[in-house]
C-alpha cells in the first residue's frame, strides 16, 4: 500500500491517492477492531496457545518430527523453563536421569531435574503475556498512529491538489482544439 500512496503523492494523482486513503483507513479499522477483540478475547488467545503448545510438547515426546523437538528446545531457553506443566514431564519420554540440555542454565556443568529450570512453559508462557501485554499494547498503538497519520497527510495532499489543479470540463477541451466545423456535414 506504501509505494501506492507515494506514486500518487509524487505524480499528484488525486484517484491513487484517494484509493491509498481508502486502503490505509481500511487496514486502521480492521486493527482496530482486532486489537479490541483480542484485548476481549484474552483468556480464549492465550488458551489457544496452551493447546497448541502442548500438542507440539506431546508431538515432541512422541518423536513424530524433529522439528517439534527442535521448537521446544529453542522455546526452553529462550523462555527459560522445562517441560509442560514442571521438568518432571520429561520423564515420561525417556529422559529418566536428566532432562534436555535446553533446560538447563548455561553455566551449569551437568544438569539434572534438580539444577534445570524449575518453572514449566505453561507458567512461563502465561507470565510473558501477563507482563507484556502493556508492550505489545503500545506497539500496536504505535503502528496506529502511523497510518493515522498517512491517512492525514494523503487527505490533505489530496485537498492540496484538489485546489491547485482545477479539473477541466469537456467544453473547455473541445474549445482548445480549435474546430470550427464538426469534421463530417450533415
Amino acid at each position: 500500500v506504501g509505494p501506492l500512496g507515494c506514486y500518487g503523492s509524487l505524480t499528484q494523482n488525486r484517484c491513487m491517492l484517494l484509493l491509498y486513503f481508502s486502503l490505509v483507513t481500511i487496514i486502521f479499522l480492521v486493527e482496530i477492531i482486532l486489537a479490541i477483540i483480542l484485548y476481549v478475547k484474552k483468556d480464549d488467545v492465550i488458551s489457544c496457545f496452551r493447546v497448541q503448545f502442548r500438542d507440539i510438547f506431546v508431538s515432541s515426546m512422541n518423536h513424530t518430527d524433529d522439528s517439534y523437538l527442535y521448537t521446544i528446545n529453542t522455546f526452553q531457553k529462550t523462555v527459560q523453563c522445562c517441560g509442560y506443566s514442571t521438568p518432571e514431564d520429561w520423564k515420561d519420554d525417556g529422559f529418566l536421569e536428566a532432562p534436555p540440555a535446553s533446560c538447563c542454565p548455561k553455566s551449569s556443568p551437568s544438569c539434572g531435574y534438580g539444577e534445570s529450570f524449575q518453572m514449566g512453559c505453561h507458567d512461563a508462557i502465561n507470565d510473558y503475556v501477563d507482563s507484556h501485554t502493556r508492550y505489545i499494547g503500545f506497539g500496536v498503538l504505535a503502528i496506529a498512529i502511523l497510518q493515522l497519520a498517512g491517512v492525514i497527510f494523503a487527505t490533505y495532499l489530496r485537498r492540496v491538489i484538489l485546489k491547485t489543479v482545477r479539473p477541466r470540463s469537456v467544453y473547455e477541451m473541445l474549445a482548445e482544439t480549435h474546430i470550427d466545423e464538426p469534421p463530417f456535414s450533415v
